[in-house]
């Protein structure tokens, strides 16, 4: 069978299984995905997949400790409920810049972050018992949020001087990690990086002068790839390689340039820059609160929209984070505090 005569197979088969070609204004349908569940060739593919292991309670009980960190269970239930919650959640896009050249894109991500008074929030009914809510009282709650925005470039678009969007995209990220916009309690998202970087070995303090530095493992220009652990000085938040003389930036470190293209979609790049953003956000909001106000600190709840676990290049970061979160219970407790409670929300659809 030739190609042609293949395409038309094809075609014969999603007519006799009721697929539906797009036409223009046609929305897209909302269960579309079961179309694709029922559909034979998928079933036949997932009847060769094992399922993947469903825990019952009793094998959940079985995970968890019964000595070691019984008391810390015990803690847990007699812990007061949050007196604020602070959420926080991230979006990315990317567009196109101009109609009539197309491929010049422009990408921005939004990290929202809102914190309620659980005091206001049970007050919102209109009047006592009842089942109405004030939307005056809504409205006041809702004016308690804020956000980071971080516009980035996309393919074509270049600062001057810069020798591709490649490389401007990771100027731009060290350009919003020092923006006074991110600053918290006088830190900027970089100060917070750094402390992060200095649990996974990729940053040290000279203890001679006090100069702090990242460690990056090698150049990040394509053409180069010089593999050498290089220290960037904090105080500048860049260095130069030694191979080829190109600008290396602190926050190369986070690796999230790496899925960048001069020419073409950086949706995956936006996607995993926003994916570290909201972590790191987080963090620093936290870290920079358990240091400036630990008693505010014990009375939050934090929930993430999405997992407490980092993906891809940032990964790394994930077990700093941990480690961090733990020193900050620890601390609570000893202070007779209750510890921040903090929760990755993963929806079910």
């Amino acid at each position: 069978m030739n190609n042609h005569q293949g395409q038309n197979g094809l075609l014969l088969r999603h007519a006799q299984k009721g697929a539906k070609m797009p036409f223009k204004g046609e929305h897209g349908s909302k269960t579309a995905h079961n179309d694709i569940r029922n559909n034979p060739d998928v079933i036949k593919f997932l009847e060769q997949c094992p399922d993947i292991p469903r825990p019952e309670a009793k094998n959940i009980k079985e995970l968890i400790p019964k000595d070691e960190d019984g008391d810390f269970f015990e803690r847990c239930k007699k812990a007061r409920m949050p007196k604020y919650i602070f959420s926080l959640d991230g979006s990315n896009y990317e567009a196109t810049i101009d109609r009539r050249y197309p491929s010049r894109k422009v990408g921005y991500i939004k990290i929202s972050v809102v914190v309620l008074n659980m005091d206001h929030f049970n007050e919102i009914a209109s009047v006592e018992n009842s089942k109405y809510v004030d939307p005056m009282k809504v409205a006041r709650l809702q004016k308690d949020t804020d956000c980071l925005s971080f516009a980035l470039p996309g393919s074509y678009v270049q600062f001057p001087g810069d020798n591709s969007p490649y490389e401007t995209f990771r100027r731009s990220l060290l350009d919003n990690f020092l923006s006074e916009e991110s600053r918290f309690c006088g830190k900027t998202l970089l100060d917070s990086l750094f402390e992060l970087s200095l649990k996974i070995s990729k940053a040290f303090i000279d203890e001679s002068t006090g100069e702090k530095y990242f460690l990056v493992d090698k150049c990040p220009t394509r053409t180069c790839g010089h593999k050498e652990i290089l220290n960037i000085p904090f105080s500048l938040g860049y260095g130069f390689c030694p191979k080829c003389g190109n600008r290396i930036f602190a926050t190369d470190i986070l690796r999230v340039h790496e899925p960048f293209t001069n020419s073409g979609d950086n949706t995956a790049a936006f996607s995993r820059t926003r994916n570290v953003l909201e972590h790191i956000v987080l963090f620093h909001y936290i870290y920079n609160l358990w240091r400036e106000n630990k008693n505010f600190l014990s009375e939050v709840g934090v929930i993430l929209d999405g997992p407490l676990a980092i993906f891809g290049e940032g990964a790394k970061f994930h077990g700093a984070l941990m480690e961090i979160y733990n020193e900050i219970r620890v601390d609570c407790e000893r202070s007779g505090l209750n510890a921040p409670v903090i929760i990755g929300l993963v929806s079910r659809y």
